[in-house]
């Protein structure tokens, strides 16, 4: 459970970095204006970077309810 708390701190971590730069990201969609490209790599890098946390946390999870379950069936 620690390590998927880890895991859930630094999506919150990289969702509010999202959050700061949103500002840059509504501009340019308005026009005339055009995002550094640091602040596009930086969130792009931020938005695969949760994407595989999450999926890290599913597998632990899963493994996690795997273990509650043999602990179960061994008390049995």
């Amino acid at each position: 459970m620690n390590e998927i708390n880890k895991k859930y701190a630094e999506i919150n971590e990289l969702k509010a970095m999202l959050v700061n730069t949103d500002y840059h990201v509504i501009k340019e969609a308005e026009g005339d204006y055009i995002a550094p490209e640091e602040v596009r790599q930086i969130r792009a890098d931020a938005r695969i970077r949760i994407n595989e946390l999450e999926g890290e946390i599913d597998r632990l999870a899963q493994l996690e309810l795997e273990a509650q379950e043999e602990t179960q069936l061994g008390d049995d």
